[in-house]
């Protein structure tokens, strides 16, 4: 059975949230009440990049409208 390529952002939503469990193991970096308990006292954000793809071939494509 072939394995298929890793899609990029779902890799980086992975590594995303392996980092953010260990984390939540260090309490400075835990909301200690309210609304958000528990949860990082930081925002994080993920997004890939895709340097093997050029402009025209993102409307070649049909993938340019979701890469803006």
């Amino acid at each position: 059975m072939q394995r298929e390529p890793p899609v990029p952002l779902r890799q980086t939503h992975g590594y995303f949230c392996t980092a953010a469990e260990r984390f939540k193991g260090y309490p400075v970096l835990r909301q200690p009440s309210g609304n958000y308990e528990g949860k990082l006292v930081f925002p994080v954000g993920t997004s890939v990049v895709m340097s093997n793809i050029n402009e025209p071939q993102a409307h070649e494509e049909n993938i340019y409208n979701f890469l803006q």
